[in-house]
């Protein structure tokens, strides 16, 4: 899993990005020219980084 901060969000393997939200940390996919990005999950940090994990 490639991890890397850039303008106070954390971009993984550039799929996702991790970014502080107002009920804790959320997780979004990463939109392209065609789509913007969605909320996908909620949750503390590692919670995040977990179903990262498990969604590769």
């Amino acid at each position: 899993m490639n991890i890397v901060l850039e303008m106070e969000n954390w971009i993984v393997n550039d799929e996702y990005f991790i970014t502080q939200g107002l009920n804790g940390y959320e997780v979004y996919d990463c939109g392209d020219d065609t789509k913007e990005a969605k909320d996908l999950y909620t949750g503390t940090f590692e919670e995040c980084l977990t179903w990262i994990w498990n969604s590769i």
